[in-house]
């Protein structure tokens, strides 16, 4: 009898640590997964990287400290785009580092430059280093989670939801493609308007130190659908038509970009 209710107690402690972890991760486990999938998101912290957002605040206490309002308008950029940036949370390309500089009252230099390119390089850095590390990699991940048969329908729901949307996608980009060969389609659905105040044409989306050119509010770019995401500025590039480039084609920043 009592051989018989101690493994009677066993299996309630087996079925109630099931019950409490469902997973299999020890505590451990879940703390460097949950560490791990939360890097990406955490401000970067490396001093070399911080060091503009630093001096940029520095430059803002002795402006008066300004508002956001103020630094955004002047610098034509977005309010909390510039937020980020003082947080350190982004680092600024050159051309939005310039023109938040200006806002304040200094003139960007050649140290200046030099800051935001180390301050660039270390943020990339720093997020490759943050990303799953190959501790976790020998780890057994957690169990398949059973869902349960009354909840399928709305899975089944939603996948039918987002085959449809998939569908829509498909279909908008083959759209783009075809109008690319014919060149005229394309004109009318990939337009884009200045937003900002003014914003840089450039030749090269991973090179963007000098502009080309700088449009102002309200002019209308395009007409392509191409974009580049630049890894080391966080930032995506459209592609738009310029005379000033060899082969006719320049890049400008997204943000600074509406539809038209």
């Amino acid at each position: 009898m009592r051989r018989r209710w101690r493994e009677f107690a066993i299996v309630r402690a087996t079925v109630r640590t099931v019950r409490e972890d469902p997973s299999g991760f020890n505590s451990e486990q879940r703390k460097g997964s949950s560490a791990a999938m939360r890097s990406d998101n955490q401000p970067v912290d490396d001093d070399t990287a911080l060091r503009p957002a630093k001096y940029l605040n520095s430059i803002r206490v002795e402006a008066g400290n300004p508002t956001l309002d103020t630094i955004a308008r002047s610098a034509g950029c977005g309010k909390s785009y510039v937020s980020e940036i003082l947080k350190g949370h982004k680092v600024p390309s050159n051309e939005v580092g310039g023109q938040i500089l200006r806002a304040l009252g200094k003139h960007p230099d050649h140290e200046w430059h030099e800051m935001l390119a180390a301050a660039r390089l270390a943020a990339a850095q720093a997020r490759k280093s943050a990303r799953p590390s190959a501790d976790l990699a020998g780890q057994p991940g957690p169990e398949p989670v059973q869902v349960a048969p009354r909840r399928r329908w709305w899975l089944a729901a939603a996948a039918v939801t987002l085959i449809g949307s998939a569908a829509g996608i498909t279909w908008n980009l083959r759209t783009v493609e075809k109008a690319d060969a014919t060149g005229t389609a394309s004109t009318a659905t990939c337009r884009w308007k200045v937003k900002w105040p003014s914003a840089g044409i450039y030749d090269n989306p991973t090179r963007t130190e000098d502009a080309l050119r700088s449009e102002r509010n309200g002019t209308v770019v395009g007409p392509y659908c191409e974009t580049h995401y630049n890894a080391a500025e966080d930032e995506t590039y459209v592609k738009v038509g310029t005379d000033l480039a060899a082969d006719g084609v320049g890049w400008m920043r997204l943000n600074a970009l509406k539809s038209n």
